[in-house]
């Protein structure tokens, strides 16, 4: 199909293979184009444009540094060409679509403020409508990308603590919870 959209725009034969490798990859990237657009278009409708505008412009300078590497190839990344340009757009595509977490009912959308974790209420009818970000989380989110997972209820959190503040000669760990929703009943009292 490719192929044949760039014949019909007549482009030249020496150019349609090169043009129908990128737009092949592209039109896989399509997927992750429109989850990027969603999510930036809901924090928009919700009154929050610097977030979307920070999302996407971290997201095109990593497009930008990892374009060279995948069309000329260096060190461990492969020459690909036009190819290795279409892939670079994809997957910074892709990381800038993953700053948000939908809700699985659909209803909401989850996504990081700096070190802030918000929440937009969406609605798509009888109309589309975006409510106001609501603060959840306040400065408890750290790290580059999603360092957070939310339930399927959408009521439970699990993020990854900044620890950069506490003593930097002791060891780091890492604690498991078993049965942590019994560990949880047994130190807080049914009721709160």
């Amino acid at each position: 199909l490719a192929e044949k959209i760039l014949t019909v725009l007549g482009v030249e034969a020496a150019v349609v293979a090169q043009g129908a490798a990128y737009m092949r990859i592209q039109f896989i990237g399509m997927v992750t184009m429109g989850s990027v657009t969603v999510s930036q278009s809901i924090m928009y409708a919700s009154g929050d444009s610097r977030t979307p505008m920070k999302v996407n412009l971290g997201y095109r300078i990593f497009h930008m540094l990892l374009c060279p590497l995948l069309v000329f190839g260096a060190g461990i990344f492969p020459n690909l060409g036009v190819r290795g340009a279409a892939l670079s757009n994809v997957i910074a595509q892709a990381l800038g679509g993953s700053v948000a977490l939908w809700a699985r009912s659909g209803r909401e959308l989850f996504y990081r403020n700096g070190a802030d974790l918000m929440s937009v209420s969406v609605q798509a009818t009888p109309t589309f409508s975006a409510g106001n970000p609501t603060k959840l989380f306040q400065g408890y989110v750290s790290g580059l990308g999603r360092t957070y997972d939310v339930s399927r209820d959408g009521q439970r959190f699990l993020m990854i603590k900044d620890n950069s503040s506490r003593d930097q000669t002791q060891a780091a760990g890492m604690v498991v919870v078993l049965n942590w929703f019994e560990e949880l009943k047994a130190k807080v009292p049914a009721g709160k």
